[in-house]
């Protein structure tokens, strides 16, 4: 429908009134907001989600009042933030996802050839390890399946765990996967995310960024002595970076930019070189 979305004619047009389901990702945060108490107000089964990316917003108490009818709202570079965060503190050993109670996790491991666990059956490896986990869910050669007790794990499959994190770091150790500590960072690009990292990271000069670590600091643990390298094109966003992280390396270069490169060398390499050499 080609038409405005915070209208209450047209989103009956769209069947709104039999919508579980009512999410707002405009380019505006106001009109995200006004459709969903637009919603929420004249229809009462579907669920509003909004994309708010305004800080002030996203922060504010303001929406937790039923009165602007938004059951979840999303802040896209936050949430990219927080993944990016979780895998910092994980020693980047795999992709994690964590759950809002409890202290279950899920996470992937990828089996390799060495694995004890190739040619067994998935009910020997929790048996084997003395764990406690659930395999939900299995990808072989990009098909998915939910194994059974009976089901034969093979090298090269993806297994998705669910546990503890106790659990899960035992059985990623055992295929190979340790958690190492991270102390030296480079990010690539000074825009909204790398901030946003870095403002959990680090401990910024200025005074505006309080209430966005206020938002990150619920999500990730209490940050340790690291190194961040920030690699960023645009100059006066360095004097920016510069300004803000004090403790922070920045250089002023364009890593996809192959003028930058050496002979042979891959941007990874150029990046490893840009570090090396503070």
């Amino acid at each position: 429908i080609n038409d405005e979305g915070n209208s209450p004619a047209v989103l009956r047009e769209a069947g709104i009134e039999e919508a579980d389901f009512f999410v707002a990702v405009t380019d505006s945060d106001e009109i995200n907001l006004i459709s969903c108490g637009l919603v929420a107000a004249e229809f009462s089964r579907p669920v509003t989600i909004a994309r708010v990316r305004n800080l002030d917003y996203s922060a504010s108490r303001m929406l937790e009042n039923p009165l602007f009818g938004i059951n979840h709202v999303v802040n896209p570079e936050i949430e990219t933030a927080r993944v990016i965060l979780r895998s910092i503190e994980r020693g980047a050993k795999s992709n994690i996802l964590l759950f809002d109670q409890g202290d279950l996790q899920l996470c992937d491991v990828v089996i390799p050839e060495d694995s004890p666990f190739v040619g067994k059956p998935v009910r020997l490896m929790r048996a084997e390890t003395d764990s406690n986990f659930l395999i939900a869910l299995l990808n072989r050669n990009d098909e998915y399946m939910i194994p059974s007790g009976d089901t034969v794990v093979f090298a090269g499959d993806q297994l998705h765990l669910l546990g503890s994190e106790a659990e899960l770091d035992r059985i990623l150790e055992i295929n190979g996967r340790y958690k190492a500590p991270i102390h030296r960072i480079a990010i690539v690009g000074g825009g909204k995310v790398s901030r946003y990292i870095a403002d959990q990271l680090y401990q910024p000069t200025d005074e505006g960024s309080g209430m966005l670590r206020k938002i990150l600091s619920r999500f990730v643990p209490k940050k340790r002595s690291r190194v961040i390298h920030f690699i960023e094109q645009d100059y006066d966003k360095c004097k920016l970076l510069n300004e803000r992280y004090p403790d922070a390396h920045v250089t002023n270069a364009d890593t996809v930019s192959y003028t930058h490169l050496r002979a042979h060398e891959t941007v990874l390499d150029l990046v490893c070189r840009l570090l090396l050499e503070k």
